[in-house]
């Protein structure tokens, strides 16, 4: 398979500590706290990683930072973190002219999605989902309304975002996820607080999804389970064979906003997920290489990272990483991923160029974050 595109494209990637998280022993390091990293977005500038992180151990406090490549220093990001009393906020996202944000923010059982001006003013909720009981909606089965991963229109004037109904309290085989399912996706106008929900599958599993340039579609990766035990999907079982049939392994899709229906991009193979893209076009996404790669199949994914457009596409690099995350960054030429590497304490942060020349080590600098505390 091939792909055009221009020339330059470049790929940041970090090389993660134990646990799939990018831990800090850098430079930067401090005696007190071995920093983890948990979230990595880019902002609306290709020179800003936002990073979420936290000292390791269950009582330390997620905080999110700022890493400025050019520069090599890092700074807490407290427009986000003040913006609300809520104990959680996540999933920042910028509007293409940088003057906006998109966030989550909420407690355990519910999160709502918020707007506010890049400085920290004006924040405004959107949504109003509220679940601090949540009720029984069946066996083992609880109403659980998370708004999650929101992101803007290209004109900045509406927001997409998927919505949670419902979690299991019981695991019902191995591998068996609790988190929240029944997942479909809405959109939101700003002025107005206006929804408009874009799917009617309750999947059981979803990605981000992210409009397209034209602001009318959008893509996502999106996957329904097809074993009878998978009841919280909330598709009866006929209808999850006649989805399985039509689109087996391809859960990458595109829609149109209105019509409704699911198009797979392209014949992407087993467990293809997570897609983003560009202002131009350029999809990124990860797929699952283990039988491509000759992997035995024994609880663990081998993901590579690839790149699509205009009905090519192209596998990015050949490591075979089982927690692969990455964002991209909104000139296209930059994808920051994570990989974990068991029994190595440390991170690495490198940019590479799309033929794997160029590359650099790059460090996030703790000690500046340090100062502050």
């Amino acid at each position: 398979m091939r792909i055009k595109f221009a020339c330059g494209l470049l790929i940041v990637f970090l090389l993660l500590g134990n646990g799939g998280f990018m831990q800090g022993d850098s430079e930067a390091a401090s005696d007190k706290c071995i920093h983890v990293v948990n979230a990595i977005q880019y902002s609306n500038d290709p020179d800003k990683l936002l990073f979420r992180y936290r000292c390791a151990g269950p009582k330390g406090p997620n905080l999110w930072a700022v890493y400025e490549f050019s520069g090599g220093r890092a700074y807490d990001f407290d427009a986000l973190q003040k913006a609300t009393k809520n104990a959680i906020h996540d999933s920042p996202s910028y509007s293409r002219d940088g003057k906006l944000i998109t966030f989550v923010a909420g407690q355990a059982n519910h999160r709502n999605i918020f707007v506010m001006n890049a400085d920290g003013s004006n924040v405004r909720q959107l949504t109003k989902d509220y679940n601090e009981n949540p009720k029984e909606i069946g066996k083992d089965l609880v109403e659980m309304r998370i708004n999650a991963s929101p992101s803007f229109s290209p004109d900045s004037k509406k927001i997409i975002f998927k919505r949670s109904a419902a979690k299991r309290t019981k695991q019902l085989y191995y591998e068996d996820s609790m988190s929240p399912s029944r997942w479909d996706i809405y959109e939101i106008e700003i002025t107005k607080s206006d929804e408009r929900r874009l799917t009617n599958y309750a999947f059981n599993r979803i990605s981000d999804p992210y409009f397209l340039s034209d602001g009318k579609r959008f893509i996502f990766s999106a996957y329904l389970h097809t074993m009878p035990s998978d009841l919280e999907s909330g598709v009866d079982r006929k209808a999850r064979e006649k989805y399985w049939i039509k689109y087996k392994q391809n859960t990458i899709f595109i829609m149109d906003g209105e019509n409704n229906t699911l198009e797979p991009i392209l014949i992407n193979g087993h467990h293809s997920d997570e897609p983003q893209v560009t202002s131009d076009g350029v999809v990124v996404f990860r797929s699952d290489v283990t039988d491509v790669d000759g992997f035995a199949r024994t609880g663990s994914i081998y993901y590579d990272l690839f790149v699509y457009k205009e009905g090519w596409s192209r596998r990015l690099l050949d490591w075979h990483w089982e927690g692969l995350h990455f964002t991209v960054s909104p000139d296209g030429r930059r994808t920051v991923y994570t990989y974990g590497i068991p029994d190595i304490p440390y991170v690495e942060l490198h940019i590479i160029n799309l033929d794997g020349t160029g590359k650099e080590e790059i460090r996030i600098p703790w000690r500046q974050l340090e100062k502050k505390k």
